[in-house]
């Protein structure tokens, strides 16, 4: 398409430029050093502004200068770049002999009624933060200006006092006055006085009037048509601005949480995180990479650290992880993509307990600087159906706290800081607010308030979500937590399993090898990379614009569809390589299906989440991955394949947690709590449980030694060798359905070893044994059970007490091939159905 052919330019004067005061004063910004004026014109308007009027960026830097205030920072927050060049004021300067090492920004706000968007105020008060604590700096100045120098300039002038100076008490409405002293009348647009108030969450009271209009401006108050030409000259136009559409629920987006920050604030925000875990590079090769402590997926092998560590548990929420970062301009949040966003919340520190007798001034301090937060976004539903859902952050962990850091101390003692130093100033404060806004309480009072001060105008009900402890529990209580899935009125969001948290752990950055993840075996998952193999659409029409015709998925194509993993041997820094997944595991199955609906081109090359179906051996999508950039690690992928085949069900996991809760000297403090009755019932339900394991163990090693004869359960040729990638047996290879169940024997099919024998004889899946006894799941699962009879009576075994081997895991052999394996999976009469997994 051709470009629109633009209307010359023709300076315009702005309307009431001549006589609108050129600056104003500086010293009321608290320190900042923000010179705030008018635009400054170029040569080409001294027509229009006569000798007397002229009054170029060169004039205006070259009188600061005279004042004793130097610029070094310029900020530009006019739409127009035809005001004046900023090149031809530098030669100006260098011919008067004056520093032309100016630092000039340029942010295009839109103005004429509109006021500065959250993504250009934060870029213009992140420029106006770096000057402030940029050494060489400090004692210079910043000029900001847009056209008059009032209503744009204001804004910004008036969010930098409410994010830098925010440890001095300032509110919108003092902030306000500020800037009226500092340029008189102040900001006299009464639609951007209200969004300032809405912006930082504060109620504007009855006594914040708006300015009259000064008599320079005449009495419109819209921006004159001046103005509009000379912004819209030589740039295309914008059709206006039209207004944002309503933001979703979705907690797995960031855009949609909080506001995009300039680069450079990004960068910044994750040097400052790195370097507070003390991670130098942050990642490989020197890349910055998301931080966080990464749980690993619980199986059989890891089962004997339950007992050698002492934890708690608490349910796995199906929400999406985010680190907090709490400093005095912002709230930073940054996702797994390690992308950054901002939201403007209140995060006070608690107060110091005033001398007996006396008041204190306020019920918190300062607001938090420094504080890095861990926790996972959410999305809670009121199952009354009374309340709108509701944005939620769970932290369940804290890294440092107004710069003291907590890397080393032990989990039991972050856990409480949360609630000490983030949760309960933030509910002290509300209290006192809330308190004083009840109908009938009438106006503050010094005499009966509680505290000297009156409370702040702020509506923590306006954020952008709210925040809670994630409560944790003692093992003894793992029944109770199962129990929450079933009730909506404890738990207001979906989950899929447990974390188990090391009570004496320290927080480590990066993958945490004791800091365990357990899923129902229908929610295990694994985020993969999609990849469609695609020809264009002979059916479908070319589109008009870019003549190219829409795809389909390739029919001729073998696999269409191929599922790829973050190869962790090749990938270094920012050169991600991906890699197949039949690369990886050869053996095991590369079939995904999408539900009815849901077109997989709609996700080629992004993150999709599967499940693995072990009755038809297919993955499942199940949602996309928006919070991370990379598909899971290659050794991740096998870690996880492990506990999907190697499940430990809720039995195994709920027996071993109250056997070491019984027995191992780890758990000594959480016995003290327990009440002889308690002990009682824990030791019935521990002997219950040695027996089921004890039956169950027998009864494998009875069907190992002394199979079924054929006919009847699956033998030796139940299915052949099946295709490749998909998981299904081939037809008549090895023996149809009457091969594999008995006469009158209703089932599916079950699946066989990818490329196996048709006679079962293929060393790799049957782990060498070649008796015609039935499909074992894996190598690592005789042993894993052999462990936990070891560890039931460690006098069988070699391991001791505690049931550890050699490799100090209870015996269990590392370094073992798992294969899947053909039985079902049936899921547990308990285990929660969520939409969206039962295709």
């Amino acid at each position: 398409m051709s470009k629109p052919i633009l209307a010359r330019y023709v300076p315009q004067l702005p309307d009431g430029w001549v006589k609108c005061p050129r600056f104003g004063d500086p010293r009321f910004f608290e320190g900042l050093n923000i010179i705030p004026c008018k635009v400054p014109l170029g040569r080409h308007f001294d027509q229009q502004t006569g000798a007397s009027g002229r009054w170029t960026l060169a004039d205006a830097i070259r009188q600061f200068r005279g004042y004793g205030m130097e610029v070094a920072t310029v900020i530009d927050l006019t739409k127009s770049r035809n005001y004046y060049h900023i090149g031809k004021e530098m030669d100006e300067l260098a011919g008067m002999h004056l520093p032309t090492d100016i630092n000039y920004v340029k942010i295009e706000c839109r103005g004429r009624g509109e006021s500065p968007r959250p993504a250009e105020v934060n870029e213009a008060v992140w420029h106006i933060f770096i000057h402030s604590v940029t050494p060489e700096l400090q004692n210079k100045y910043i000029l900001l200006h847009c056209t008059h120098g009032f209503n744009r300039t204001g804004f910004v002038i008036v969010s930098a006092l409410m994010r830098l100076r925010k440890d001095r008490g300032l509110s919108v409405r003092r902030a306000l006055q500020r800037f009226a002293a500092a340029r008189p009348p102040g900001i006299y647009k009464d639609a951007y006085i209200n969004d300032l108030f809405k912006y930082y969450h504060e109620t504007r009271e009855p006594r914040v009037l708006t300015p009259r209009v000064p008599a320079w401006k005449g009495n419109d108050d819209a921006e004159d048509a001046a103005d509009a030409a000379n912004e819209d000259a030589g740039t295309e136009e914008d059709g206006g601005a039209a207004a944002p559409p309503a933001k979703e629920i979705h907690h797995e987006d960031i855009w949609s949480i909080g506001e995009r920050v300039c680069g450079e604030e990004a960068e910044w925000i994750k040097m400052q995180v790195c370097g507070l875990l003390r991670l130098d590079s942050g990642g490989r090769g020197g890349s910055l990479r998301f931080p966080g402590m990464q749980p690993v997926s619980l199986s059989l092998e890891r089962m004997a650290d339950l007992a050698a560590h002492r934890y708690h548990v608490t349910w796995k929420a199906d929400g999406t992880r985010y680190m907090m970062l709490l400093l005095p301009q912002g709230t930073y949040i940054m996702d797994r993509s390690f992308n950054v966003v901002r939201c403007e919340m209140r995060f006070p520190c608690g107060s110091k307990r005033p001398p007996p007798g006396q008041k204190a001034a306020y019920p918190v301090g300062r607001p938090h600087n420094l504080t890095l937060l861990d926790g996972e976004m959410v999305v809670d539903v009121d199952p009354t159906g009374q309340a709108p859902p509701r944005l939620r952050y769970l932290i369940y962990d804290v890294c440092m706290i107004n710069a003291t850091p907590l890397l080393q101390k032990p989990w039991k003692e972050r856990y409480r800081a949360i609630d000490s130093d983030i949760v309960k100033p933030r509910t002290t404060e509300r209290a006192y607010i809330d308190d004083w806004r009840r109908p009938g309480r009438g106006a503050w009072d010094p005499a009966r308030a509680e505290y000297l001060s009156p409370p702040l105008q702020y509506d923590y009900a306006a954020e952008a979500f709210s925040v809670r402890q994630k409560p944790f529990w003692p093992v003894h209580q793992i029944d109770k937590v199962f129990e929450r899935f079933h009730d909506p009125h404890k738990v207001g969001h979906e989950s899929d399993g447990l974390i188990l948290q090391g009570y004496e752990h320290q927080y480590v950055p990066g993958t945490c090898e004791l800091l365990y993840k357990w899923k129902f075996a229908h929610m295990n998952s694994v985020d993969f990379k999609l990849r469609c193999a695609t020809v264009p659409d002979p059916e479908a029409a070319a589109d008009p614009a870019s003549g190219r015709r829409p795809v389909m998925l390739d029919p001729a194509h073998p696999a269409p569809l191929t599922l790829y993993l973050l190869d962790q041997n090749k990938t270094r820094g920012s050169n991600i390589v991906d890699v197949p997944l039949e690369r990886i595991d050869p053996h095991g199955n590369f079939h995904v299906e999408f539900p009815p609906g849901v077109d997989p081109l709609d996700y080629d090359g992004k993150l999709c989440e599967c499940t693995f179906d072990r009755e038809r051996g297919v993955w499942l999508f199940m949602r996309e991955r928006k919070d991370k950039d990379t598909a899971n690690g290659s050794r991740v992928y096998l870690r996880i394949k492990e506990s999907i085949i190697n499940h430990v069900d809720q039995d195994l996991l709920v027996g071993t947690l109250k056997d070491s809760l019984i027995n191992r000297p780890e758990y000594a403090s959480d016995r003290a709590h327990l009440g002889p009755a308690e002990l009682e019932v824990l030791r019935r339900d521990v002997e219950a449980w040695r027996e089921r394991q004890h039956m169950q163990y027998e009864q494998q090693q009875m069907q190992q030694h002394h199979p079924p004869p054929p006919g009847h359960g699956r033998g030796a040729g139940a299915g052949g060798a099946g295709q490749r990638g998909n998981g299904h047996a081939a037809a008549g290879a090895g023996g149809g359905a009457g091969a594999a169940y008995g006469e009158g024997e209703d089932g599916p099919q079950p699946l066989s070893p990818p490329g196996g024998d048709p006679h079962g004889n293929d060393d790799d899946y049957h782990g060498g044994d070649n008796d015609g006894g039935t499909y074992k799941v894996s190598d690592a699962d005789d042993g894993a059970r052999a462990a936990l009879k070891r560890k039931r009576d460690p006098g069988d075994g070699e391991g001791g007490e505690g049931g550890h081997g050699e490799d100090g895991h209870g015996g269990v052999p590392r370094g073992r091939t798992t294969v899947w394996g053909p039985e079902i999976d049936e899921p547990h009469e308990h285990c929660p159905a969520y939409e969206g997994f039962g295709f």
